[in-house]
């Protein structure tokens, strides 16, 4: 898998008519890097994942993989180039291991046990044995269906990764022992990552700030908190709250 240059030229968007969800919103995420999109509820971040995905389309503008422009491709081959980490997991009430294997139907079960073990779920997953999770994986805590969805990225790696809140339901412990699987799961990709914890972008190669549908701040963490605007304001509030 060779990692993929995306583009956003000019892009317009609204789920409904009237309304403005993005504006003439241009970004370029470069292959093999790390980035970042914050702001604030409803600025704008999850809908610039769904847009990546084909889950809509565009009203204008041009989104492209490596210059392809991505509404010339067929929806697939778009979406077999992403893996998705994201709080939505579709869990079906099946065996924990059928729900790994979702991502890869093909999959051993070698396969599945090492992504399993990657994503901390490998315990529960022989614990289980093939008892369905329930409706909607009703039995499984929210950390348990997020180490889920890691481990179907990890079954099904592919050379975009899109992380939406992808740890917001596991605790400290687990985050940080999951930490190093996801480092390993987003080299060689192009990495978009939709954080609420600004803690946990630190390290990202470029951070987007968006407000309303635009871009309003481009740079690394620090670049960004020596311009003491608006992640500096966000990350200084949210140490605020958390101490």
């Amino acid at each position: 898998k060779k990692p993929v240059s995306i583009k956003f030229e000019n892009v317009n968007f609204n789920y409904t008519a009237g309304s403005r969800t993005l504006r003439n919103l241009s970004m370029h995420f470069e292959p093999g890097t790390k980035n970042a999109i914050v702001g604030s509820t409803g600025s704008g971040k999850t809908t610039i994942l769904n847009l990546i995905g084909r889950l809509y389309d565009i009203g204008s503008g041009k989104i492209s993989f490596n210059g392809d422009d991505i509404s010339k491709l067929s929806i697939s081959s778009v979406r077999d180039q992403i893996t998705i980490v994201s709080q939505d997991i579709v869990i079906f009430d099946q065996s924990l291991e059928d729900n790994i294997r979702y991502a890869d139907p093909l999959a051993t079960k070698e396969m599945i046990i090492d992504a399993a073990k990657k994503a901390k779920i490998d315990k529960l997953l022989l614990e289980r044995k093939e008892n369905p999770v329930g409706p909607n994986g009703s039995q499984l805590s929210g950390g348990q269906k997020q180490r889920i969805a890691l481990a179907r990225a990890f079954l099904k790696p592919a050379p975009i990764l899109l992380l939406d809140e992808a740890t917001s339901a596991l605790d400290a412990l687990t985050e940080a022992s999951i930490a190093q699987s996801l480092l390993k799961l987003s080299e060689n990709t192009t990495t978009i990552v939709v954080a609420h914890k600004l803690s946990s972008i630190k390290d990202a190669d470029i951070i987007f700030v968006l407000d309303e549908g635009s871009v309003v701040e481009i740079g690394t963490h620090s670049e960004l908190m020596k311009k003491k605007k608006h992640y500096a304001n966000m990350v200084n509030t949210q140490n605020k709250n958390s101490q």
